[in-house]
This record gives C-alpha cells, sequence and structure tokens, in this order.
C-alpha cells in the first residue's frame, strides 16, 4: 500500500496550537498516514531575522509530538545544514528514503501566494502535493475564528504575558524554564 506522508516546514518558532490545529485538519482531509514536522535551521524567507536557537525550537517540537499520540515526528535535518533550509533539498532526501510514499506538502495559507518564488519551485511541485493549511479555522456552529501566530506569542512572553492556551502546556513549561523570548 502507498503511505501518504505529510510534511509540515517551518520555523516553529514556538510550535503552537494553530499549527497542531492544521495538521490534524490536514491529517484526516487527505487520510494521511504521517505527518513529519521539520523545523528550518535558516529559513530562506527570512533571510536578516535572528531565530531562536534551533534546538530550542526542535525541542518544543519534539515535547508536543510526545504530548499528542499521533503518527506525527519531527526531523532534524535541516538543522545539520549550512545556510539557509530549501523544501526541495528536503523533499528529494525524504523521497529517497521512501521511495513508494506519496508526499503532501503542507504550507499556511500565508505563505501560499510566495511559493511560485521559493527555491527550485518547478521541480518542487512535480514532487509533492501542496495541501493549504487555513490560519484561521472557523467553525459553522459558532462562526469562531482562531488566529494564533508564533510572533504574538514571543511578544506576550516578552511583555510578561500569559500564553496560556495558545501553545501546549509541555511548550510553555520549556519556554519558563529555558528563559526563551525574555529578551
Amino acid at each position: 500500500m502507498n503511505r501518504k506522508i505529510g510534511i509540515f516546514g517551518g520555523s516553529f518558532d514556538p510550535v503552537h496550537h494553530g499549527h497542531l490545529i492544521a495538521a490534524r485538519d490536514v491529517m484526516e482531509r487527505h487520510a494521511l498516514d504521517e505527518i513529519i514536522f521539520v523545523p528550518a535551521k535558516v529559513s530562506p524567507h527570512k533571510l536578516g531575522k535572528e531565530p531562536t536557537a534551533f534546538m530550542f525550537r526542535a525541542s518544543m517540537l519534539i515535547l508536543s509530538m510526545r504530548s499528542l499520540g499521533y503518527k506525527w515526528s519531527v526531523d532534524m535535518r535541516e538543522g545539520r545544514r549550512e545556510g539557509p533550509s530549501y523544501a526541495i533539498e528536503t523533499v528529494l532526501e525524504l523521497k529517497k528514503e521512501n521511495p513508494s510514499a506519496s508526499f503532501y506538502y503542507i504550507i499556511g495559507d500565508d505563505n501560499a501566494a510566495a511559493l511560485p518564488t521559493w527555491e527550485r519551485y518547478e521541480e518542487l511541485k512535480e514532487e509533492v502535493t501542496f495541501v493549504v493549511a487555513e490560519r484561521f479555522a472557523q467553525t459553522e456552529e459558532h462562526g469562531r475564528k482562531l488566529h494564533i501566530s508564533s510572533t504574538e506569542i514571543r511578544g506576550r512572553v516578552k511583555d510578561g504575558l500569559p500564553i496560556d492556551f495558545l501553545t501546549p502546556q509541555i511548550v510553555i513549561d520549556y519556554i519558563t524554564e529555558n528563559k526563551i523570548y525574555k529578551s
């Protein structure tokens, strides 16, 4: 049977419920067998912005995955690369490791318009099916919108404000213990 694997790349600075809800939604809608979260060491779309240390961001992702129990994992390969992390490099490596799998690349709707500017985009779109995860999730019953951003979380921590309900408690504890985003 052909496995269907989702790839969810990003800075995850930090991972939050918006990422996790979007991943679960995509997994259900596309009947994915698993999702691999791939934190970028250096995002080519955020050059000039200094991200939080890769190991902090990856550790928060790993802690989140352990607490959920889904068939989700964290792939650390981009953390070992020098320079910007390009999706095409990761996809080609994952395809080589899983030659019979179909890959679905999960991207937030806030980044969808920029896809044609991605490194080797024409080649990338031949290798994966792009799935746009809506950043704003709306329920029909209540008409609520959920908008959570990593930028907001970092700002709230810096300002001494609570981040309850924005990211898993295990991530909140990690941020607190390691004094991330305080300065």
